[in-house]
């Protein structure tokens, strides 16, 4: 890679099974990317393939690591910064859309089995090849999908104060006080032609439209970044 004048910083903060870590490539100072830091997770194991984890426990790790990249933004004199979040995708935070609250209690990760009993279900909508007419894309049956989560999760009713995060969603609504997505983290409820929400999933699922977030870029300047993510006056 070119080194830059333009001081622009691109970072990641990935929040994977075992690690949440964050790093950042800056052109006009390397054309290496610098992990700023990396900080343990942890997962809940529980019975009956239950496999969550504490939001409260990837917040604080997230926003250790955004005081540590504020600093080192500062310290760099960085005038841009773009971010992207990822992590736990077709995990199921249940927020609280009206408060703006996370849930009390550890949500299921893509690795939780609990909705195995919803596959036939999730066969009967989507199997057969059907998958590639509704979404686009052929997608076996899985317990991995927040499709099939969902359907488990309506069997006990939804809760019309409810959106359905994933864990990206949630750090970006802390942020900014948005509810928005990207279409590649709602795999199994978009069409990735259109880019868009299945109307027919939903309507299938009952979900009101606010249930889910918007499928959008959102932006956050960097001045109103430093107060939020870093700390800083």
């Amino acid at each position: 890679m070119i080194k830059t004048e333009q001081r622009i910083a691109f970072a990641t903060l990935d929040i994977g099974s075992s690690q949440i870590k964050l790093g950042v490539y800056c052109p006009f100072l390397s054309d290496k990317i610098i992990l700023i830091n990396n900080l343990p997770n942890e997962l809940i194991y529980g019975t009956s393939g239950s496999v969550t984890a504490d939001y409260t426990v990837v917040h604080e790790a997230s926003f250790t690591l955004f005081k540590e990249l504020g600093a080192f933004l500062e310290r760099n004199r960085v005038e841009r910064l773009y971010l992207g979040i990822c992590g736990h995708v077709s995990s199921l935070i249940e927020w609280n859309r009206i408060s703006g609250t996370p849930p009390a209690t550890p949500f299921p990760i893509w690795l939780d089995t609990t909705s195995y009993d919803s596959l036939d279900e999730y066969n009967q909508v989507m199997g057969d090849g059907k998958s590639q007419e509704i979404i686009g894309t052929f997608l076996p049956s899985g317990t991995n999908w927040l499709f099939t989560k969902l359907l488990h999760r309506r069997k006990s009713g939804f809760n019309h104060e409810s959106i359905f995060l994933q864990v990206g969603d949630a750090i970006f609504y802390e942020l900014s006080g948005q509810y928005h997505t990207h279409f590649s983290s709602q795999i199994s409820m978009v069409n990735l032609e259109q880019r868009k929400y299945q109307p027919r999933l939903k309507d299938y699922l009952d979900l009101h439209d606010d249930a889910l977030p918007v499928i959008e870029y959102g932006v956050l300047p960097l001045d109103e970044a430093k107060k939020i993510m870093f700390g800083f006056p």
